[in-house]
């Protein structure tokens, strides 16, 4: 060192600041909207602090995956065409998400700051401090699977859950659920749109149900009753001689199931009545009693 030259300022060690002086530069851009769409899906607060962000990672063909969970909840989404130099877990504000809109995107840099720009480049907004997260992203390819699902929506979720999967149906034309078990997510996929394809998951409840509770009042008798001046014949649709009777009965054989809702479509009848014709044909033994679940057993052959 001479006398032209700064004297360089020593640190403790263990303290240097390891940050590198290259120029930043991007390594994600990413649709606003696939970021909008996963912003519900990430956890907040949680001690597993690589969830309280939103994984952006590239994918093979040259697009980007981005994926949101919190570990109750999954939602991914393809941008076709994102650009991603690495996989990353990035924070986002909810004031930046205020400017995610279509043809806007989020830029990430590598020393962490993430503005908002819209479709001609334009900054929007800047999000303060580093957004960057350390950590490892679960992988979500190991939860995400179709096998043995088909299309439906069966057992007990979150409301909110469904309703925040619901909710980008905003954005798509149609949403489709599918279903396996209870013990595996409730599958949604959003009907595409140009350069988004989307799919996520929620888990179940540990809950069930297994008929009507005991405290609900049993069927009331239908009988004639008289009224002042005329004739009141309380459920004459219902009556007990009641003249599909006998179809019910060739129906239910028939199809080897004992459900009002067999019997009311093939009868064209309301749902009381469908009821009603069965109530009968336990009285007459033909149909057991309804079980826990919900289902009668068909006590005599066709």
């Amino acid at each position: 060192m001479n006398s032209n030259t700064a004297p360089e300022q020593l640190a403790i060690a263990g303290t240097e600041d390891t940050r590198s002086n290259a120029t930043p530069h991007m390594i994600a851009r990413v649709n606003s909207i696939a970021i909008k769409i996963a912003a519900p899906f990430m956890a907040k607060g949680d001690i597993r602090y690589y969830l309280n962000g939103i994984n952006i990672r590239p994918l093979e063909d040259g697009s980007v995956m981005v994926v949101a969970t919190d570990g109750h909840r999954y939602v991914v989404a393809r941008d076709q065409e994102g650009y991603c130099e690495r996989e990353i877990i990035v924070s986002v504000s909810k004031d930046g998400l205020k400017h995610a809109a279509a043809g806007n995107t989020l830029d990430v840099m590598s020393n962490g700051d993430a503005k908002w720009l819209d479709k001609h480049a334009a900054p929007l907004f800047f999000q303060v401090g580093n957004s960057l997260i350390e950590g490892k992203f679960p992988r979500i390819e190991n939860v995400a699977s179709t096998l043995g699902y088909s299309e439906g929506i069966s057992g007990a979720v979150m409301p909110q859950y469904l309703a925040d999967a619901l909710k980008i149906g905003e954005y798509f034309r149609s949403i489709r659920f599918f279903t396996k078990d209870d013990d595996s997510p409730l599958m949604f996929v959003a009907g595409g749109i140009a350069d988004l394809e989307v799919f996520g998951g929620i888990m179940k409840l540990r809950d069930c149900f297994d008929g009507l509770p005991n405290w609900f009042p049993k069927p009331v008798p239908f009988e004639l009753t008289e009224a002042p001046g005329s004739l009141l014949l309380t459920g004459a649709e219902d009556a007990p001689e009641d003249g599909l009777y006998d179809d019910a009965v060739q129906l239910v054989k028939a199809h080897k199931r004992a459900s009002i809702s067999l019997v009311q479509r093939h009868l064209r009848i309301g749902y009381n009545r469908a009821a009603r014709l069965l109530d009968m044909m336990e009285q007459a033994g033909i149909v057991s009693a309804m079980q826990s679940n919900g289902n009668r057993e068909i006590l005599v052959s066709a």
